[in-house]
């Protein structure tokens, strides 16, 4: 568990520092998340477990304290409206945006 923790973690270094994937390496690495998650018994969301979406940072919906009305959503809903508001803040990354209202 620990060598594909540090794997995905040389991955997502990587990605950040620029250093270009091919498709293989991005399965390989999605792959490795599907696992991590398997081994620690808890399902990774679609994008959270998606090597291509390391670059967005999820901005997560506050309805503030005392909302008048509070919104159970799915964590599938949420985890991809999260994604969505923080790509909407980047013009490079609304090619993304493309790829969750096709899901």
């Amino acid at each position: 568990m620990q060598v594909l923790r540090e794997k995905s973690a040389l991955f997502k270094e990587g990605r950040q520092l620029g250093k270009e994937r091919d498709i293989g390496d991005i399965e390989e690495e999605r792959s490795r998340r599907k696992l991590i998650g398997v081994l620690q018994g808890a399902r990774m969301g679609k994008y959270e477990g998606n090597p291509e979406w390391d670059d967005v940072v999820p901005i997560p919906q506050d309805d503030g304290e005392g909302a008048l009305a509070q919104i159970a959503y799915t964590d599938e809903y949420a985890e991809g409206r999260s994604g969505s508001y923080a790509a909407l803040g980047h013009a490079d990354l609304h090619s993304k945006l493309w790829g969750i209202s096709e899901r």
